[in-house]
């Protein structure tokens, strides 16, 4: 069969979709309703990037803050909400810290995310990705009980770390607030977040998700010589390059393939599951009535000391922590 022009045109885009298609992050085989993302990393990481390039961002309804933070400022410069941000300005580290707070204090992600989730219907709960820096876990306990309450299944929660060196991502920062219109976070930010990020994705990476969380965990490695662009025919990379002056992209952006790990297979696949034997296998064995668990910190216990063994190594350890409290108390209080 010979093709023509048109059709030959048609069959290249659709391989290319397809090809493209292949290396995004498919969460639950992309499924297109009841799925959650938490999607995590500091200022500068390059988070709405990965969503544009590394996951299927069409299919989400964004909790983005940053972009709250942006209809707010509109809002105030037409003069019809909030006067007391109208001069403020996203290219102002110090306003943008404000503003930040602001929007924290009043509430507003709450109530945004409240009124998404009031009317929705448990068989056809809508995709949502929240865009969080996972600096404080405790904004993570916020939501889970809400999405758990209107029937997202732990399944189907997932999250996903844009890790990216914080050198790159200061300068990403900085040249975003060079950009008419753009944002610039204080350099302090930009550190404590990806440092905060880093710290609590390694607790989930240690020791698992928080509970209501089952899905899948993946971690982007979001720096520059971990994503590769394809070329046009040129030779030059489609990596959307900006003119430095006007901010306008000189060249579109098209992925052609990029690095992540997935945290479950690569860090758990060797966890053991539980064996009950055949007995309780027959019995029907249930939790807290025919079998209890140790806790969940049963697997870091590598020894098997006797009660006597044990008992000691607890008064030692106890008495060395109190006295290294009390040290270090007095260190503090010889500060001030």
């Amino acid at each position: 069969m010979v093709l023509n022009f048109k059709e030959r045109e048609n069959l290249k885009d659709y391989e290319s979709e397809k090809y493209i298609e292949e290396k995004l992050i498919l969460l639950n085989k992309g499924k297109s309703y009841g799925q959650v993302l938490f999607l995590a990393g500091g200022s500068g990481s390059g988070k709405g990037f990965a969503i544009n390039n590394f996951l299927e961002g069409s299919k989400f309804r964004i909790r983005d803050v940053d972009e709250v933070k942006k209809g707010i400022l509109q809002l105030s410069k037409l003069n019809k909400l909030y006067p007391e941000l109208k001069n403020f300005e996203l290219n102002n580290p110090e306003d943008v810290y404000k503003l930040h707070q602001f929007v924290k204090d009043a509430g507003i992600m709450d109530k945004r995310l409240n009124n998404l989730l009031k009317d929705v219907k448990s068989d056809r709960l809508p995709n949502i990705l929240f865009d969080m820096t996972f600096k404080d876990i405790r904004d993570l306990h916020n939501f889970l009980p809400k999405l758990l309450m209107v029937g997202y299944e732990p399944k189907n929660i997932h999250i996903v770390w844009v890790l990216t060196n914080y050198e790159l991502a200061k300068k990403r920062n900085e040249f975003r607030g060079k950009m008419p219109g753009g944002r610039m976070t204080a350099p302090e930010i930009v550190l404590n977040t990806a440092r905060g990020a880093a710290v609590t994705m390694f607790r989930i990476i240690q020791h698992g998700p928080p509970n209501g969380i089952n899905g899948a965990i993946h971690v982007v490695l979001g720096n520059d010589k971990n994503i590769i662009y394809h070329v046009n025919s040129k030779g030059e990379k489609l990596d959307g390059e900006r003119d430095p002056v006007t901010g306008k992209r000189i060249r579109p952006i098209v992925v052609k393939s990029f690095a992540y790990i997935r945290v479950k297979e690569e860090f758990w696949k060797g966890s053991k599951k539980m064996d009950f034997g055949d007995d309780f296998a027959k019995a029907e064995a249930k939790a807290w009535k025919t079998v209890w668990s140790a806790g969940h910190g049963v697997s870091s216990i590598n020894d098997n000391p006797s009660v006597k063994e044990l008992v000691s190594m607890l008064k030692k350890e106890f008495t060395e922590a109190i006295k290294s409290q009390n040290n270090y108390l007095k260190f503090e209080e010889n500060k001030y």
